[in-house]
């Protein structure tokens, strides 16, 4: 080998490792936006899904992913996903319970009469029905479960508003004033709201949209309006504690009618039931007092 030749080779070697050292000393520029994404509850939920092996799942969850699979394709067959969000309950686990509720009855409900020798199509027909109505029974559970959460969640909002508002009063910028009403309460609406603000900061996102975007999510109409509301604060540029404590009021109050009318009408509703009940009780009273003063 020529010393040329070595020179160079001995020259490209130097280069090659002084690349190296100085591509390992610069600092790397994350993806700030990718990270934040991937960190967002729905993101990792997805990739927690698809990381997690068959024997991770437990015995619900796997009979959910076959399920969903099989009757995702059907409008009619989903399961609320608004309200399992609400709630926080896993969609397969959700779905894990319809399946086996929808099994039990099937195989309960034709294997019973059929012992007791009634045949087998009008003790299937039976299952099948039962069957379809267990499907339905964990959804209108969950439904149930979610319109209450869902109440305390629009008077949680309308709190979450006073809370902004007072700590404008305070004299603090309206993102100081959003992060500060979301740490003073440790309640689950509460621990929502400021957990979907944190990562809206990481994400250079506004807090009215992190909020409008988990208004979407749980289906809270109230706190798609306090977006709203805190949107139209921010674009006036102005102190208007004043007018977030009125339109806080305003949906308060909205909430109260609400549900003083909920009252009203289920009190309307007993009517006929006590009616029943008072004719009856006239029926029982004039019965024997008719056979004594009959002739016979």
């Amino acid at each position: 080998m020529t010393p040329l030749v070595l020179a160079m080779a001995i020259s490209a070697v130097v280069g090659i490792g002084l690349a190296l050292v100085v591509a390992g000393l610069t600092p790397a520029k994350p993806d700030l936006s990718a990270a934040v994404t991937r960190m967002r509850p729905e993101t990792l939920r997805a990739r927690r899904e698809s990381e997690t092996l068959p024997t991770d799942r437990t015995r619900t969850e796997r009979i959910g992913v076959w399920a969903r699979h099989r009757t995702d394709r059907f409008a009619v067959l989903q399961a609320p996903l608004e309200d399992l969000e609400l709630l926080q309950i896993p969609v397969e686990s959700h779905y894990g319970k319809k399946a086996i509720a929808t099994g039990a009855a099937l195989v309960g409900c034709t294997l019973l009469p059929m012992a007791l020798g009634i045949g087998f199509v009008i003790p299937f027909g039976i299952g099948l029905a039962f069957a379809i109505f267990a499907w339905f029974v964990p959804d209108l559970t969950v439904r149930d479960r979610a319109k209450d959460s869902r109440e305390d969640f629009a008077y949680a909002a309308v709190s979450y508003l006073r809370l902004v508002a007072i700590a404008r009063r305070a004299g603090l910028g309206l993102v100081a004033s959003l992060d500060s009403a979301a740490h003073k309460s440790d309640s689950w609406m509460f621990v929502r709201i400021r957990e979907e603000l944190r990562l809206a900061r990481w994400a250079g996102e506004t807090s009215w949209d992190a909020l409008e975007r988990l208004a979407a999510r749980t289906g809270v109409p109230e706190l798609k309006e306090v977006a709203d509301i805190i949107r139209l604060a921010n674009d006036s540029g102005a102190s208007v504690s004043d007018n977030l404590m009125a339109r806080a009021a305003s949906m308060r109050d909205r909430l109260l009618t609400r549900e003083q009318t909920a009252a009203n009408a289920a009190t309307s509703s007993m009517g006929i039931p006590l009616a029943a009940l008072a004719v009856l009780f006239l029926i029982a009273m004039l019965v024997p007092a008719a056979i004594q003063l009959s002739p016979g």
